[in-house]
């Protein structure tokens, strides 16, 4: 695959992060981290084995390689509670931004310890991304009102970044070695055997009211989705590309809350938009 594909992967992996960041937000006021986490990652993992029946490729998987999953399901299942946590007590746009910003630590990482080489143009162009993701979900007015004082449930959302960054990147060098279906559906079992762990240990409970299991799926198979086109585009390209990208989802998650729940977008937003779209047209040439 070349760069175009890799970067279109990354493209349709940041569209169904956004709706996916959308949707939890959403549900997760409504059950709590927890429940959101585990019914997610249950579906999730269902949708993909049932995949697995069709689809084939497993391959040279060492006992290596399964250290280094079970590790990035752990810091999934750290990132994704600390994520929806976040969402339980801040605000969806300053949540979605923080954990966003993930894909800058996957590609550090990247440049950090896969070597992986980008010219300065692209760098630039990368870095045009990542501001603009930022600049979409943060107004000047919130921040000025604050004082200085970080914003409710921003700590939640760091922690969040740094897990999804961290496992995002493991994602990346795993998936160059036994290919990007077993990464995605090993990454899946072990953050649903985390999760569900960690509910029984804290004697959580797991069970919802059933009228938001048709919503909860759907999140599952739009977080499959995201999860796929990601692993397929840093499977043959460098994740510091493809990272940036498919992180940019606080522009559908804004946009999102701007026709379905009639939230202005400021000017500011605007000129992150467009400068997320610029930097990705510019990568893309």
């Amino acid at each position: 695959m070349d760069l175009l594909g890799g970067i279109a992967m990354g493209i349709l992996s940041m569209a169904s992060f956004g709706v996916l960041d959308f949707l939890t937000a959403t549900i997760a006021s409504k059950i709590g981290s927890f429940r959101s986490t585990f019914w997610l990652s249950l579906f999730s993992f269902v949708v993909l084995a049932v995949l697995s029946v069709f689809l084939s490729g497993y391959h040279g998987i060492s006992a290596f390689d399964i250290l280094l999953l079970v590790s990035a399901g752990l810091l999934s299942v750290i990132a994704w509670l600390s994520f929806t946590k976040g969402f339980e007590s801040g605000k969806i746009s300053v949540i979605a931004t923080i954990g966003n910003t993930w894909g800058a630590i996957t590609a550090i990482l990247g440049f950090i310890l896969l070597g992986e080489k980008v010219s300065a143009i692209q760098a630039a162009e990368i870095g045009m991304i990542i501001a603009g993701t930022v600049i979409i979900s943060i107004k000047p007015s919130e921040i000025l009102a604050r004082r200085g004082k970080p914003a409710a449930g921003s700590l939640y959302a760091v922690v969040a970044s740094i897990g999804f960054g961290s496992a995002l990147f493991i994602v990346a060098f795993v998936s160059r070695s036994i290919g990007w279906f077993p990464t995605a559906l090993f990454l899946s079992a072990s953050t649903l055997f985390f999760v569900t762990a960690y509910g029984k240990s804290s004697n959580l409970k797991m069970r919802i009211d059933s009228k938001l299991l048709p919503l909860l799926a759907v999140m599952g198979v739009v977080s499959m989705a995201g999860l796929l086109f990601y692993t397929i585009g840093v499977t043959y390209n460098y994740s510091a590309i493809i990272a940036p990208v498919s992180s940019a989802s606080p522009l559908v998650t804004i946009l999102l809350a701007a026709l379905l729940r009639g939230e202005n977008v400021s000017k500011s937003q605007a000129a992150g938009i467009v400068m997320v779209l610029l930097g990705i047209m510019a990568l893309s040439a």
